[in-house]
């Protein structure tokens, strides 16, 4: 479990390449090397700024040859226009795992789906199975991020078994924590499963 990750929904924004290069310096300064990040960054309704937020990181990671962050990168969002529309097809899930693994190689940790208002069973399932592929291929871990119908992922991933990282909105105004509950409940299940297993290797 992460305890803290730095954030960069505003990098591009709000905060210029330059403050975001300070704040990675002082995050890595710390020991720690948690990062989030997501196609759509900056969410901030200008077409020009679409993925600004990554080629931001991307610029930090080949100009200091980093080799031990563990970045997360959220897919499926096609703008940064706050539009519901994503795009998680199974082809478009790989071609961009691939593309973000070349561009950070060992530094990416997880590949999340990023906003999947989906409720078809047999779409999701198609799309897990990229993700797991991915996981075999890349090492990279499945993750979930805004996601409308958690008990659909559930279900289909009876077929894949993955743990997933989870994020989840859950603060003083609104938390989906009780919406995520039967999906938390059998990730914790299977990562006990899997660290128990670990011990006995």
């Amino acid at each position: 479990m992460k305890s803290l990750i730095l954030g960069s929904a505003q990098w591009g924004w709000n905060v210029p390449r330059t403050e975001a290069f300070r704040l990675l310096d002082a995050w890595l300064d710390t020991g720690r090397r948690d990062v989030d990040c997501a196609t759509n960054y900056p969410i901030n309704r200008n077409p020009a700024d679409f993925r600004a937020s990554e080629k931001i990181l991307q610029e930090y990671v080949r100009a200091h040859g980093l080799r031990d962050l563990r970045i997360t990168m959220k897919i499926g969002s096609l703008d940064n226009m706050r539009s519901p529309e994503v795009n998680l097809l199974p082809s478009f899930v790989l071609m961009m795992g691939e593309e973000y693994y070349r561009l950070f190689d060992e530094n990416l940790d997880c590949l999340m789906f990023h906003w999947d208002n989906r409720d078809d069973a047999t779409a999701i399932r198609e799309s897990l199975e990229s993700l797991a592929r991915l996981q075999k291929e890349v090492r990279v871990r499945p993750g979930l991020s805004g996601i409308k119908f958690p008990e659909v992922y559930l279900k289909a991933n009876e077929a894949f078994n993955l743990v997933f990282d989870i994020q989840l909105k859950h603060n003083v105004f609104q938390s989906d924590f009780d919406r995520y509950e039967p999906l938390r409940k059998t990730q914790l299940s299977e990562s006990l499963q899997l660290s128990e297993s670990s011990k006995h290797r």
